[in-house]
């Protein structure tokens, strides 16, 4: 294994071990047979760190790559035809991080399908790693592995089924007789529930730290930050995600895992967005928190009630941001003075970067050091059961249920179709305003369907489900047409499971606000046709099992792998 060839710095979530490879079909005398060839992929970290990116449009004139700002920058970097229809370029000076980054061909912003997915950005992007000298703390190494579940629970602030990532640390299992504490862990707007596993690498990073000695072990829980309402217009704050969780989350966990009770075995943290519903949830509920991690974030109102309130005394409070982000670092440095003169204890820290995912990686190892050491608890414990609302439980409906069965996919459990128009209020705090925009696929009907593609600057769009004719895209007509988008309606959709492919200008590429899964060897959209006779796969309102996300080493490869495991409801 290469210098920079550490399966953190490669997996995601469509693929935890890229294969990097294609196949074709080579005639063995009178016999056709399948044969694997080997695919560069999209991007590869070379050894002397210069970065060689790779796309294949065949029909392109011009080919570039950019970062979205921050450690990367923003400059397009052009791309050379190599005379097979794909484009190269290699590339010196990126500096170290994680980088998302978007694709142009020709002008128009599109997604690479032989790239790395994660979802940023309120869609599917690309990103990669570009390693620090000396700095392993996220890869994944050859120590005891915990757990990551998928847990199901049910929203009685949205009436949807939600999903929480759930990291129980090595030993969890056969160590039948112990509770732990719990850290509550929040994304940033933009990101979703599989943000701090595949982007911010946490379960390798708490593997590494319980194995070094270094934290307490925990349990993690990672949940979608989204608990939008239906005709409301939330500023910032996606919905009531504070009462999602006391009410409907943390009763769950507390009831499916084995944790300790109390607040001082209770910690709330999150980046950017989720530091303030992190700070938001401490507030309101200081009887239920000790800890409180606030990475690049600062909410004013927050902090004032913070440290107005005290009833119950905070263990630790830590503050945390990029270098980069200047203001931020000094609104923190301020809050911290504040509160370690109410006898609060605080500490804050600063890393190489900017707001990115390894400026998280640092603060999360950095928070999760001081995690509860204190034993004991302080005061009157309310019981979080105590928290659950007096509302009777709503069922949710059956039409959502569905709808939410058609939207799943590996990126985002249950999808929101947003995006955030950033604005600050007059005291310079967060102030987004969000605004629906169209899903890639919408199911009309019975066997239609529209597809919908946001390209303003292309010529041509074109969509082809598999086993169907290719079929152009007509720019759409009013305001969607002002904003880029291009449509078509189809018709005659068998039922079922239907992968299908974008083309902009003749070249393939990827419909980020449309489901993402795995086929023909590279990152495809695809969609469900509701089936009439078949009813077993359809989300319902019932006990649901959990997927567990384990690793194993191959004895062919030598390289790690991952399997997910179904246990099925009530298993301990």
């Amino acid at each position: 294994m290469g210098k920079w060839k550490n399966q953190a710095l490669t997996m995601h979530p469509v693929f935890f071990d890229p294969l990097n490879k294609k196949v074709y079909m080579k005639e063995s005398g009178n016999i056709d047979s399948l044969q694997y060839m080997e695919d560069p992929g999209a991007i590869e970290v070379q050894e002397d760190r210069q970065v060689r990116f790779r796309f294949f449009a065949p029909e392109a004139k011009t080919v570039e790559v950019a970062g979205l700002g921050g450690t990367m920058g923003n400059e397009h970097f052009s791309l050379k035809p190599e005379g097979n229809g794909y484009f190269s370029a290699t590339v010196d000076g990126i500096k170290p991080g994680f980088h998302y980054h978007n694709w142009y061909v020709d002008g128009v912003e599109v997604q690479n399908p032989h790239g790395a997915f994660g979802y940023g950005c309120f869609k599917a992007i690309n990103f990669f790693e570009m390693p620090e000298e000396g700095t392993d703390f996220y890869y994944l190494k050859e120590v005891p592995h915990g757990d990551v579940r998928i847990m199901k629970y049910k929203s009685q602030v949205n009436s949807h089924i939600k999903a929480c990532f759930v990291y129980t640390p090595p030993g969890y299992e056969e160590k039948r007789d112990r509770e732990y504490p719990v850290l509550y862990l929040q994304h940033g707007a933009g990101e979703n529930e599989t943000g701090w596993i595949w982007s911010g690498k946490l379960n390798l990073i708490l593997d590494n730290l319980i194995k070094e000695k270094k934290c307490t072990e925990m349990i993690v829980v990672m949940c979608c930050g989204y608990s939008f309402i239906p005709e409301t217009a939330p500023v910032f704050y996606p919905g009531d995600f504070d009462r999602e969780l006391t009410e409907d989350c943390i009763p769950c966990i507390e009831k499916e895992f084995r944790v300790k009770k109390g607040r001082a075995y209770r910690a709330i943290a999150g980046l950017s967005m989720g530091s303030a519903q992190a700070m938001l949830t401490f507030a309101k509920h200081q009887d239920l928190f000790g800890y409180l991690g606030v990475f690049s974030g600062m909410a004013d109102t927050e902090l004032d009630k913070i440290l107005t309130e005290k009833t119950y005394a905070a263990h630790h409070i830590f503050l945390s941001c990029g270098k980069g982000e200047e203001r931020l670092a000094e609104k923190q440095q301020a809050a911290c003075g504040q509160l370690l003169e109410q006898g609060i204890p605080c500490s804050r820290a600063s890393y190489n970067g900017f707001h990115e995912w390894h400026v998280w990686r640092e603060s999360l190892r950095e928070f999760a050091a001081l995690l509860f050491k204190k034993d004991g608890i302080e005061g009157i414990t309310t019981d979080i059961m105590d928290k659950q609302g007096s509302e009777p439980r709503t069922q949710i409906s059956g039409e959502m249920l569905r709808k939410q069965t058609w939207e799943e996919q590996v990126l985002f459990f249950d999808p929101a179709y947003k995006k955030i128009l950033f604005a600050v209020d007059d005291k310079g705090n967060p102030a987004g305003r969000y605004r629906d925009i169209h899903h890639g696929v919408e199911i009309e009907g019975k066997a239609e369907v529209s597809f919908w593609f946001l390209a303003p600057d292309a010529e041509k769009v074109e969509v082809e489900v598999y086993g169907m004719k290719r079929r152009k895209l007509n720019r759409a007509d009013g305001e969607e047409g002002r904003q880029g988008y291009w449509t078509v309606r189809l018709e005659g959709i068998e039922p079922g499971f239907h992968y299908h492919e974008y083309y902009v200008n003749g070249n393939p590429v990827l419909n980020p606000m449309a489901p993402v899964g795995y086929g023909a060897f590279k990152a495809l959209n695809f969609f469900e046709m509701p089936e009439t006779d078949f009813h077993e796969y359809l989300l319902s309102d019932i006990p649901h099992g959990q997927i567990h996300l384990n690793y194993y080493q191959s004895s062919q490869t030598g390289r790690s792998k991952m399997c997910y495991v179904y246990t099925p409801p009530g298993y301990t």
